[in-house]
């Protein structure tokens, strides 16, 4: 990493997907590092510096100044079969702010995903580009178009992100939540097998916080593409078995035979100068906070 030679100060950041998973930690990270946070929503607007866009037609022109243009929000299907507005919500708005970013001379974080490689049984910076469905394909054409209007930006590549009430396309999340409110079994469908090295949300969110706060102290990072994944490599089974122990009622997994498994897919990370939270540490947590919730109850 390069140092800009100057401390700015805290940032003025526009930030959209505020109330997403991500932002949700995102937002309240950097107002408690106190950088001025404008949210960029579709409405309504709860917050007087939250500002209205449908991300689809043009930008609002009542945009305040920022430093830092944060763009997590996203359209995430995952439908094999092609759908507009999936491109119009992940590339054509991401290409609006990207220019607007470009006019306002500001930094440009971009919330990609590391499917644009396709099913990789390991990702890194040197694997081919080979997205496969409308999602990861909007995905990758709003990294290029990004890449085109700017010359200062991250792209995250990111793997899966796990998290309490998180999307259920990742079914680890729908098994968490599952188990925390109603300590349902968990159930394994295959050999459980195949790798992955999922990441905790709070750490994505951490994450994004630390290279803000690398901006705030003039420090510019070589790379622009980064990848984000979690400290550790296990098996589905892996995942599913420490759930059950630690927040299911049944403690058991449920196995249940298929006739296709699971690959692998594993991410190597970009380096950052964090502890990232293991898998256990999660789950502990959780539990911990469901049992002072029923004391308190």
């Amino acid at each position: 990493m390069d140092f800009l030679g100057r401390f700015s100060g805290p940032m003025k950041i526009l930030l959209t997907g505020s109330t997403g998973f991500v932002g949700r930690h995102l937002d309240s990270l950097l107002r408690d590092h106190l950088h001025e946070v404008f949210p960029l929503v579709r409405g309504p607007i709860q917050d007087s510096k939250e500002i209205i866009w449908d991300f689809k037609g043009a930008l609002p022109q009542e945009i305040p100044d920022f430093d830092i243009l944060i763009h997590l929000a996203a359209k995430a299907d995952f439908n094999p079969a092609a759908d507009w507005e999936i491109y119009q919500a992940n590339t054509l708005a991401t290409a609006r702010l990207a220019q607007l970013a470009r006019i306002r001379k500001a930094f440009f974080i971009f919330a990609s995903t590391a499917g644009v490689h396709g099913n990789s049984s390991l990702i890194t910076e040197d694997s081919p580009i080979r997205p496969l469905g409308p999602y990861a394909v909007s995905k990758y054409l709003a990294e290029e178009l990004v890449a085109l209007a700017l010359k200062e930006y991250f792209i995250l590549r990111i793997g899966g992100i796990y998290g309490l009430d998180g999307p259920l396309h990742l079914t680890l999340n729908r098994t968490l939540t599952d188990a925390y409110h109603r300590k349902a079994e968990v159930c394994l469908r295959g050999s459980g097998q195949a790798r992955r090295n999922y990441i905790c949300v709070q750490d994505v969110a951490r994450w994004i916080a630390t290279l803000v706060k690398e901006r705030e102290a003039g420090i510019c990072r070589r790379e622009k593409i980064l990848y984000l994944a979690g400290p550790q490599t296990l098996t589905i089974n892996d995942y599913l078995a420490s759930v059950a122990r630690t927040l299911s009622g049944s403690r058991e997994l449920v196995v249940e035979d298929v006739l296709t498994e699971a690959k692998d897919c594993v991410i190597k990370a970009t380096p950052v100068e964090l502890t990232l939270t293991t898998f256990e540490e999660y789950l502990i947590s959780l539990k911990q906070k469901r049992d002072k919730n029923a004391r308190e109850a």
